[in-house]
């Protein structure tokens, strides 16, 4: 088998890699990316050196506006103590607030790569702070010799029309390359499963308003379905509080179960355990974990964010989008799937587009390599 980085790459300058955390066990799409990127490159050659801001600061929250200048003068000391010549600089646009500066004033001296992996700006609820947002965004990215995306989508919102100072990278996937069987989706008593950090952002609320919805609508479906979500119970306990409230209020004790975060194997064990995948997030910069349903043959109801027509496509034959994240919109495709669709049908479909899209992480550090590593836009 041919080295994952050719040798060429072997002597391309030291990258520092400025992030907003690095923590040992990555439980984020944005983190597994990190992780697994870095990984790959040291693994084949490079000198890797990580710069994690909430370090930088000594337990200073990175959320508190009164940090925001430490931060930024901090980013700006980190460079000074680099020599311009020898490093290649990539930094994460969630650090928009705080790079700006850095960015402006070492453009010329480093060769910097930004990475968009999610609008941020877009999480902003009213118009003008997302607009305002969306500025600063792209005056932070602006400077950048090489600005990677990990969709089209993002990378397109976040920088505009696309150029060769731009370059997509989706992200790799645990369960590519594996011969992995085909859920059974027509088995009832059947099982939903969500899967994402618990936060308000992830929309597990939106499914059990809609799972209720589903019961009044069709008693015949009661103990029929389990909607079971999965993730780190202590990304936001208040909002793992208020789920499990939800989860009382409305009876459902014996159809809903807050599961804690998984790892790689026993994730694959609930995909080929269920019967169909939902995700009601607000907004995603890939959606990683919706891919890895489809590879177990499972169809997707998801949310309309900015990149589920690059994860399911336009004809329907893997799964829904709900546009406006309603639970009414997840109940209308609910009783759809249970009582109107041919199921085995749509997870065929499904694991076809997977398989089609979906790339070991081997592949996607050869291509960051071959971007960091390359002379555009120097």
């Amino acid at each position: 088998m041919e080295p994952m980085v050719s040798r060429s790459f072997r002597r391309e300058p030291p990258a520092l890699f400025i992030l907003p955390s690095f923590p040992p066990v990555p439980k984020t799409g944005g983190e597994i990316y990190h992780r697994k990127v870095i990984d790959g490159l040291i693994r084949n050659g490079w000198d890797v050196e990580v710069a994690a801001l909430d370090n930088m600061l000594s337990g200073r929250s990175i959320h508190d506006p009164a940090n925001r200048r430490t931060a930024s003068q901090s980013l700006c000391a980190l460079l000074e103590n680099h020599e311009p010549r020898n490093t290649v600089v990539i930094y994460d646009s969630w650090l928009y607030r705080f790079i700006r500066p850095a960015a402006w004033r070492f453009r010329r001296a480093f060769r910097l790569v930004s990475l968009s992996q999610l609008c941020y700006w877009d999480t902003y609820r009213s118009l003008h702070s997302r607009l305002k947002h969306r500025l600063l965004t792209l005056l932070a990215l602006y400077p950048a010799d090489m600005r990677i995306g990990v969709s089209r989508a993002v990378l397109s919102a976040d920088i505009g029309r696309s150029s060769s100072r731009s370059r997509v990278i989706y992200p790799g996937c645990d369960y590519a390359g594996r011969e992995l069987g085909q859920a059974d989706c027509t088995r009832m008593p059947a099982q939903i499963l969500s899967v994402g950090n618990y936060g308000p952002r992830k929309g597990f609320h939106v499914l059990v308003s809609a799972l209720a919805e589903v019961f009044v609508l069709n008693p015949d479906l009661r103990g029929m379905i389990t909607l079971r979500c999965a993730g780190n119970l202590d990304f936001d306990r208040s909002y793992v509080q208020h789920l499990r409230s939800m989860v009382r209020e409305l009876s459902l004790e014996d159809a809903v179960i807050i599961d804690s975060w998984k790892d790689r194997e026993q994730l694959s064990s609930l995909f080929s355990q269920s019967q169909l995948f939902m995700l009601a997030s607000e907004s995603e910069g890939f959606g990683m974990v919706v891919l890895e349903a489809m590879l177990h043959g499972l169809p997707v109801v998801i949310n309309h964010f900015m990149t589920a027509e690059e994860l399911i496509g336009r004809d329907g034959g893997a799964g829904w989008t709900v546009r406006g994240n309603n639970p009414q919109g997840f109940t209308r495709a609910l009783l759809k799937y249970f009582t109107e669709s041919d199921r085995n049908a749509m997870g065929r479909s499904a694991q076809r587009r997977a398989r089609e899209t979906a790339q070991e992480w081997d592949a996607v550090c050869r291509q960051f390599a071959e971007v960091i590593g390359g002379e555009d836009g120097r």
